[in-house]
């Protein structure tokens, strides 16, 4: 299948989408310009509320010329079934960058609805840290108030050590080791 990848939001959300890109490469898929792909694979971002916006956007332009669209990342994981209902061609996966990745090379071409395994993304899980520091006030708000406070934020998200956790979708969890 002939595809294309694009990303919204920070390095990890293009790392992760790169890691799609590379495992679909592997799996004997095509990538090409986004006006000639079938599929178009998206990692989504939701730092703020005009981010998952920008995100659920940037899927539904990808339908315009995309025969499917898989979407991964920050965003899905948060609320999979905003990007789920959006259209029948439309597939959210949810849980670790590794875990995504895999199961969108390996995935075949009918759309299937939601796909939730158990953990979730590196990238969700550091906005989960952003906001268990007190930087957001609901799910889609701004992560950080200020550049002083994002910045405060991922001082404390790298010296801070986490283990990946269990968390339904549309629910985010902090936990610490």
């Amino acid at each position: 299948m002939r595809f294309a990848v694009k990303f919204l939001g920070c390095k990890v959300s293009q790392a992760d989408a790169m890691l799609a890109r590379r495992l679909l490469l592997e799996a004997g898929h095509e990538e090409v310009s986004d006006a000639d792909a079938e599929l178009h694979v998206i990692n989504t971002c939701c730092i703020t509320g005009e981010a998952e916006a920008k995100s659920r956007q940037s899927v539904r332009r990808s339908l315009k010329t995309a025969r499917q669209v898989y979407v991964g990342g920050c965003a899905v994981n948060l609320r999979p079934t905003q990007f789920a209902e959006i259209d029948k061609a439309v597939k959210a996966f949810t849980g670790t960058a590794e875990d995504v990745a895999s199961a969108m090379a390996s995935t075949k071409s009918q759309p299937q609805g939601v796909s939730a395994p158990a953990s979730m993304s590196s990238t969700t899980r550091s906005c989960a840290n952003r906001r268990a520091a007190g930087l957001a006030s609901r799910p889609g708000a701004a992560c950080a108030a200020s550049s002083r406070s994002r910045t405060a934020a991922i001082a404390t998200v790298r010296t801070a050590s986490f283990r990946r956790c269990a968390v339904p979708p549309g629910r985010v969890r902090l936990c610490g080791l």
